[in-house]
C-alpha cells in the first residue's frame, strides 16, 4: 500500500518484493527489474515501464491504464483481472509468453486472439484438467516401473 507515485525508480532492482496495493502512478520504472514481485492491485496509471522485467510477477488486478509497456517483459506473469486499457506500446512489449490474462481488460486495439498469438493464455485450468494430467503421469510411471 505504499505511495510511490511519481517515484524515480530507474534501473531499480525490486525482485521478490511485496508491493501489493502500492500506488505507482506516473512512476518511472525504466529498465527496472521486478521479477517474482508481488504486485496485486497496484496502480501503474501512466507509469513508465519501458524495458522493465516483470517476469513471474503477480500483477493480478493491477491497473495499467496509460502505462508505457515498450519492451517490457511479461514472461509467465499473472495479469488476471488486470486493466490494460489505453496502455501504450502493447505490441512492442518484449514478451507476453506464458502471461495469464484471464479476466483482464484489454486495450481497444488488441483482442484475445492477438495476445494468444504472442503466447499469452486466458484460461485457468480446471481441476479436472489437473486430474487428467496426474492420471496420465501415474500410468506412465506404472508402465516404467513394470519394465
Amino acid at each position: 500500500g505504499a505511495d510511490l507515485s511519481n517515484a524515480y525508480l530507474f534501473s531499480a532492482i525490486l525482485n521478490n518484493a511485496n508491493l501489493a496495493g502500492a500506488n505507482l502512478t506516473y512512476s518511472n520504472l525504466l529498465d527496472s527489474s521486478l521479477r517474482n514481485t508481488n504486485l496485486p492491485s497496484v496502480n501503474f496509471y501512466g507509469a513508465n515501464l519501458r524495458y522493465a522485467s516483470l517476469s513471474n510477477a503477480n500483477l493480478s488486478g493491477a491497473y495499467l491504464l496509460g502505462a508505457d509497456l515498450f519492451y517490457a517483459s511479461f514472461l509467465d506473469a499473472n495479469l488476471s483481472g488486470a486493466d490494460l486499457s489505453n496502455a501504450f506500446n502493447v505490441d512492442y512489449a518484449y514478451t507476453w509468453s506464458g502471461a495469464i490474462l484471464y479476466g483482464a481488460t484489454l486495450p481497444d486495439e488488441f483482442d484475445q486472439e492477438w495476445f494468444e498469438s504472442q503466447g499469452a493464455t486466458f484460461s485457468v485450468p480446471e481441476p479436472s484438467t489437473y486430474s487428467l494430467l496426474f492420471g496420465g503421469l501415474a500410468l506412465i510411471l506404472v508402465a516404467l516401473k513394470r519394465r
